[in-house]
């Protein structure tokens, strides 16, 4: 397969039989497809056919365009001469030409031939804004892409930057007829076929006679025509009919660039057959190229798509894709979305990601169109986190656009939209994390999204000391889109308030510093943010009682109208830029006062200007910037030059295992350190005699079933678990559902790892254990399906030669008798304690004689790695033999091997036959792990009703695990009706029988005060001992809070 010919660090595309892929030739120029192996990104590598004849005129106007950036042109990121051949080089816009789209068919819908003309009349007009730099032929150098169901867009593709003044084209551009003249001539036929159509919406015209006007309309433009071009956009909206509900004709959709380049999604989805199956293409315009599925070996959600053939982008991709796979796992990088894995198949290369269950910030701001400061900070702050993840990487990530960063949510995709979340304010959601994707995806190669250093100059940043992509001056451009300021122009934008109008005041001139190539460092700027927002932020007395606190900014809720009572308006300061920028102080009109509302604002400072005004508390900024390390001469700087104040003078970033809710005036004694030394050294060598195996509660017999003492957790309430509708069919719900669960999708599959906790999920309970308190009975539940038995593995290989001995009673080395020995491994098994090594001598001769118990507790002992490392493989065989031998209770730990893969290929089928079996003699663990599978849908068709129904029946039996499954249930509304807060009382029962996961998700109802007031502190204190048992989501939290556990 021929490769791509590479010109400086421009990879040029090839077609499959060698040839250059041409996409666009003139008699002034040919334009050829080509990959930047810097920035990742595909290009348009323009060649003038004629040689300069003013070359300093050439560069000048390149220059004047490459400065100028805008989302709806593409950006100039390259020019000069090569061996006499003027060239230069500007980004792809993913879609056909314009002239293309209007000339494949023959009648265009009048509202969408509007549409059109709208769009480039807009692409025109930025254009104009930097100079005269429209095509000859405009209708080849704008292109159209599609952005959503009946939207479509038109970008300037190709400049007109070197011509000769002598020349026909020119001549005819000085005689252009007006465009006045010709904006008539096109709105008369606008209103001609309306008036004729049977409806406006059903109106059309012929696309060849739109094609010519739209030709002439669009040559008319130039600088001096920018204010007939707004009169224009402002006539054809007024005429705009009601654009239809329904998505665009098949026809009227505009085509992919690459897309024509590339293999169709049947054969894609064909290539991936044996890993992924594939549900359906993603609809929505904004990803053209991905296919969304589930992998079937992890039943995990993906994106998949194609890697760029290395006939048009040479191997990067793939290496980048490679580098993203390869970064360590166990929650390094949270806030990078994973690549699951790059393979080639029948010759076609494909890259799966993790499908983030969230929203892209593009998305937000299609549906709020704004955002507000704070909201502002909020993203800024989640993205500084990620970015840093993406530098300790070491991923060389060059782009990021709005569809890359994901405000994760842990629900589904569709979620937030039905629940109207999208239109709420960011801190009014019930929580979210940002994630950001570090790989360049096959829409940002495209060219298509938007990118935030559009603002910014084409070069990086060469100042010493300062991110060289991800700066300050980067984070600004971020923001100016979130604000609703897409050209960085705060004088345009202005809204009246005065701390909209400061914060753009900042962005804008953090845009032109790093556009004057002096950007500042991330956290200096994220710095400067806070103490801008904190002027108005509202100081708190000792004698008013502390607000509460929202969810993820920690910001202050509003303080009740009585407490402000006699509250005075004050002006407030507005932030004016240090340098002359993009937004001057000058030129926004004066703003004195804030308007007067219900519970207003307390002013900033005392009424009485002798009084000393009071201290401000730790606001909404400072909770998020605790870990922004600001620079004293940054602070003397701003204060020197009348600027504001920091947020507080002892500002400093804090260690990675302080909690970020800790006030920061808090200090730690000389001590309270030198005790936590000593317990910390006590803890490590007790620790390292435990995995040694010498520490002296090792040989102390294991106790029978005790709970965890009640004394020191929460007494969870009396519990009536509902049960489901008699006359109506299962999981249908008696109570109507609230708007929309607070709560975060909860992991209740069985863990990935072995277990190794006394209580970890899916570990056995005693079967005797009263129930917490009487239930109902419930609804009968539908019979399991049968499912035809598989035969075992044929590699069963003992971990030991069993010798061939009769099996009668025997006295063991410490005098018990075989009888004595089943009940102690018995106990131990019920109350999931570890096999003392003063057993394990006389528990191996048992289970060289066919003991089920002794194989049984062998194999636990494997899979929890008592005796040195795991050994999963050990386990599974130990586990296989004790079920050979007619060990009902085998049954339950054999089936988790076989779905979690543990010393054996996974195989769900397998396992529900096993937890079936187990099931039908009565093993309430079995029923719980069972209901597992059916919530799932591992190994049987998913069912909410049957789920249900077991995990009820396993949690009347007395199995711990059954509380957290259970809960999750109710918390879903899945087989039952939604309640919360029974869903709570379910988790604080599962927390107090000390159930790991259990403490997790109660934990986490506490966070978030879901079906129960939000208390942190202890959700904080069950986190932790979640975390101490292994839990690894509490785990997890705690390292990202810097709780100790």
């Amino acid at each position: 397969m021929p490769g791509p010919t590479q010109f400086r660090h421009y990879l040029i595309a090839q077609e499959a039989g060698g040839k250059n892929i041409e996409v666009v030739r003139s008699a002034e120029q040919v334009g050829v497809l080509a990959f930047d192996s810097e920035r990742h990104v595909f290009v348009h590598f323009h060649v003038l056919l004629e040689p300069l004849k003013d070359r300093p005129a050439f560069e000048e106007r390149a220059r004047q365009m490459q400065n100028h950036g805008h989302t709806r042109l593409a950006r100039l990121l390259d020019y000069g001469e090569d061996d006499g051949s003027p060239f230069y080089i500007t980004a792809n816009v993913d879609g056909e030409t314009l002239r293309t789209y209007l000339e494949r068919t023959d009648t265009l819908p009048v509202w969408l031939a509007m549409q059109v003309t709208h769009s480039a009349l807009e692409a025109m007009q930025a254009l104009v804004e930097v100079g005269d730099f429209v095509p000859t032929q405009p209708l080849d150098g704008l292109r159209i892409i599609q952005t959503g169901a009946q939207t479509l867009q038109v970008s300037v593709a190709d400049y007109r930057l070197a011509e000769d003044p002598a020349s026909k084209a020119a001549k005819a551009r000085q005689a252009r007829t007006s465009l006045e003249k010709q904006s008539q001539f096109l709105m008369a036929f606008f209103q001609e076929r309306l008036e004729n159509g049977v409806s406006p919406g059903a109106a059309t015209l012929q696309a060849a006679d739109f094609v010519e006007m739209l030709q002439n309309l669009l040559g008319a433009c130039g600088p001096e025509k920018a204010e007939g071009i707004s009169t224009l956009l402002n006539e054809i909206a007024a005429l705009l009919p009601q654009v239809p509900s329904a998505e665009l004709p098949s026809a009227c959709k505009p085509r992919p660039y690459l897309g024509l380049l590339l293999a169709s999604f049947t054969e894609v989805a064909r290539s991936l057959a044996s890993t992924v199956r594939i549900q359906s293409q993603k609809l929505d315009p904004y990803h053209p190229y991905s296919l969304r599925g589930t992998m079937l070996k992890l039943g995990q959600s993906v994106v998949v798509e194609q890697v760029p053939p290395a006939r048009l982008a040479g191997t990067i991709p793939a290496e980048l894709f490679r580098q993203v796979q390869n970064l360590p796992k166990a929650g390094k990088f949270p806030n990078l979305v994973p690549v699951l894995f790059v393979e080639e198949y029948d010759g076609i290369q494909t890259v799966a990601e993790t499908a983030v269950e969230g929203v892209t910030l593009q998305e937000v701001l299609e549906a709020r169109g704004t955002l507000g400061v704070q909201e502002i900070y909020l993203v800024l702050a989640g993205v500084d986190t990620a970015l840093s993840q993406l530098e300790k990487a070491g991923l060389p990530a060059r782009r990021l656009r709005l569809e890359d960063v994901f405000l994760f949510t842990g629900v589904g995709k569709e979620s937030p939209r039905d629940s109207g979340l999208l239109s709420r304010r960011l801190n009014e959601w019930s929580g979210f994390s940002v994630v950001i994707r570090a790989h360049p995806c096959l829409h940002a190669v495209s060219g298509r999204g938007t990118d935030p250093a559009i603002l910014l100059p084409v070069a990086p940043s060469t100042a010493e000391d300062v991110e060289p992509v991800w700066h300050g001056g980067w984070m600004a451009a971020l923001g100016c889109f979130l604000a609703g300021m897409p050209d960085a122009d705060a004088a345009k934008h202005e809204a009246g308030i005065a701390e909209t109008d400061s914060v753009r005041r900042l962005l804008a001139e953090e845009v032109h510093h790093a556009r004057e190539g002096a950007p500042v460092k991330r956290a200096a700027f994220l710095a400067k943010y806070a103490r801008v927002i904190q002027q108005f932020d509202v100081p708190r007395t000792a004698a008013r009682p502390t607000p509460a606190w929202t969810e993820v900014s920690g910001a202050q809720l509003s303080p009740e109208p009585a407490a402000i009572a006699g509250a005075q308006a004050q002006e407030a300061p507005v932030y004016q830029p240090k340098v002359a920028g993009p937004a001057p102080a000058e030129g926004l009109r004066p703003l004195t006062r804030l308007p007067e509302k219900k519970a207003a604002t307390p002013p900033l400072t005392s009424p009485h200007p002798h009084q000393p005004p009071p201290k401000p508390t730790i606001g909404f900024a400072e909770a998020l910037i605790r870990q922004t390390q600001v620079h004293d001469h940054d602070h003397a700087g701003h204060e020197d030059e009348g600027g504001l104040r920091p947020l507080r003078g002892r500002m400093h970033a804090l260690p990675e295992s302080e909690s970020s809710w800790r006030p920061m005036h808090e200090e730690t004694s000389f001590w309270i350190r030198l005790a936590l030394l000593l317990i910390g050294s006590l803890v490590l060598g007790a620790l390292l005699a435990h995995l040694s195996g010498r520490a002296l509660w090792q040989d102390i017999e294991a106790p029978k079933a005790v709970l965890v003492d009640d004394r020191d957790v929460l007494k969870a309430p009396v519990i009536d678990l509902p049960v489901a509708p008699k006359k109506q069919p299962a999981g249908t719900p008696t109570l109507p559902a609230p708007a929309g669960s607070t709560f975060k999708d909860v992991n209740i599959e069985p863990k990935a790892t072995p277990p190794r906790q006394t209580a970890a999920a899916g570990s056995v309970a005693p079967s005797s254990v009263k129930p917490a308190s009487p239930v109902a009975a419930p609804k009968p539940s539908p019979p399991a399906p049968v499912i035809a038995p598989t035969p075992p593995p044929t590699a069963a290989l003992s971990p030991m030669p069993a010798p061939s001995v009769s099996p009668a009673p025997f006295e063991t080395a410490g005098g018990a008798t075989d009888a004595s020995l089943k009940t102690k491994l018995a106990e131990l098994r019920i109350t999931g304690g570890k096999l003392p090594a003063a057993l394990r001598a006389d528990t191996e001769r048992a289970a060289s004689r066919g003991d089920a118990e002794a194989m049984l507790a062998l194999g636990r002992s494997s899979l929890r790695g008592d005796v040195g490392a795991v050994d999963e493989r050990a386990a599974f065989i130990w586990f296989e033999k004790a079920a050979q031998a007619g060990s009902v209770a085998a049954n339950v730990p054999l089936a988790e091997c076989h779905l979690q893969g543990w010393g054996t290929p996974t195989d769900p089928m397998k396992a529900v036959e096993l937890l079936g079996n187990a099931v039908a003699a009565g093993d309430g663990h079995a029923k719980d792990l069972l209901g597992v599978c059916y919530r799932l849908g591992k190994g049987v068709p998913r069912d909410d009703a049957r789920a249900f129904a077991l995990c009820s029946e396993a949690y009347r039996a007395g199995v711990v695990s059954a509380c957290g499954n259970l809960g999750a249930l109710y918390l879903r509304g899945q087989g039952v009706a939604e309640d919360p807060s029974l869903a709570v009382q379910l988790f604080a029962e599962g927390a107090r029988r000390g159930h790991a996961e259990s403490m997790q998700q109660y934990a986490h109802a506490l966070e978030y005060g879901t079906g129960i007031p939000a208390d942190r502190t202890q959700a904080t204190q069950w986190y932790q001992k979640a975390a101490a048992q292994g839990n690894a989501e509490a785990a997890a939290w705690c390292r990202e809070k810097g709780v100790v556990y």
